[in-house]
């Protein structure tokens, strides 16, 4: 037998008759009832663009982590200065505070992704810093399109 949440309420309500008001009953049930359908952590929208050097900017976001909604407002970072002599990965995060964070990846000949706790942040994106670098590795820049060719757009 499956129960609906307002029938796990009105069972406890029934069995509950030792002076538990409304309140601890919805309350407990509250604390005991899960969503029959989870979704996944996502990111709904929200980008990060690349403003030049080590700065960017992040778009305002509506993301999900543990199956709670969560916005952050657009945010502009710098990333730290380039190591010397090792690469370094950073991760673009959004966090449960509703803020973009940065994670800073550790310098190393081979450098992997830094680690992040799964139930505070979802990761956005990855940047690759080169040492020495002063802007991050890969990243181009183009003209989508030419609003002053004639006939493109009819």
């Amino acid at each position: 037998m499956e129960l609906g949440k307002s029938d796990l309420k009105n069972l406890i309500r029934n069995i509950a008759r030792q002076g538990w008001s409304d309140k601890k009953i919805n309350d407990l049930v509250d604390s005991l009832w899960r969503e029959k359908f989870l979704w996944p952590d996502e990111v709904i929208y929200g980008l990060v663009t690349w403003n030049g050097g080590l700065s960017f900017t992040g778009s305002p976001a509506k993301f999900r982590i543990n199956n709670v909604h969560y916005k952050a407002p657009s945010a502009n970072f710098t990333l730290d200065a380039a190591d010397a002599t090792w690469p370094r990965i950073d991760l673009v995060t959004l966090n449960t505070d509703g803020e973009w964070e940065i994670i800073k990846g550790t310098p190393a000949e081979n450098p992997l992704k830094p680690t992040y706790n799964r139930d505070t942040n979802i990761e956005v994106t990855f940047i690759e810093v080169p040492a020495g670098a002063t802007q991050p590795a890969n990243m181009v820049e183009g003209q989508i399109y030419d609003e002053h060719t004639a006939g493109e757009w009819t």
